[in-house]
């Protein structure tokens, strides 16, 4: 295992690295119902 995630709530999560302890949170879009206020999954995907 690399990684944990950890759901917070309001469609937001928290992935951490296990190797470097970085933390990332994740918000689902506005048009999900989420807050927008941080990357989204897709946005990291698209990313990567």
């Amino acid at each position: 295992m690399t990684s944990t995630v950890v759901y917070k709530g309001l469609l937001r999560t928290e992935l951490t690295h296990l190797q470097s302890g970085t933390v990332i949170e994740n918000d689902a879009p506005t048009d999900n119902k989420g807050k927008g206020e941080r990357f989204s999954p897709s946005d990291m995907l698209a990313t990567s």
